[in-house]
């Protein structure tokens, strides 16, 4: 998909319903992925042009894409692999520190957290915003309150 930025494009490369494609490319734009450059007044087209974020995505679709391809056999056609253009060889991603340079796997990274935020304080400011059990909830219907009233269940 590189050097991809016009619609038709996209949907000749992508293979999807124009009500689709032009919802999904909206959603990447208003989310700061893609700005759109006009290249034509008549009839006004435009393209879609990566911004720093968009950029800054494609390492996790790399990610992404090298797992699929070792964790997910489910596909009609294999994945084709990605290859490094500088050295010509097969390219997997490799997570490294900024600081010293060296791989970083799962056991290599921690969170710090804030130390003027309590345990009480992260509790009760995660309880607040935690879905309540289903068991609390409000129930609606004839079953939940005794009044009369359409239930979800209710045929009409």
């Amino acid at each position: 998909m590189s050097f991809v930025r016009r619609y038709k494009d996209f949907r000749d490369r992508l293979g999807i319903a124009n009500s689709v494609l032009t919802v999904r490319l909206r959603h990447l734009t208003e989310a700061g992925v893609f700005t759109m450059s006009q290249y034509s007044d008549a009839p006004r087209r435009y393209e879609y042009l990566l911004t720093e974020r968009g950029r800054d995505l494609w390492k996790v679709l790399l990610t992404i894409w090298s797992w699929e391809a070792v964790w997910v056999t489910e596909h009609l056609e294999p994945m084709p692999p990605m290859y490094h253009t500088e050295c010509g060889e097969e390219f997997s991603p490799v997570m490294y520190c900024r600081a010293c340079g060296q791989p970083s796997g799962i056991r290599d990274v921690r969170a710090a957290r804030p130390a003027s935020v309590s345990c009480t304080a992260r509790r009760s400011r995660s309880a607040a915003t935690r879905p309540r059990p289903v068991s609390s909830r409000r129930q609606y219907g004839p079953s939940a309150s005794g009044l009369p009233g359409p239930s979800p269940r209710s045929s009409r």
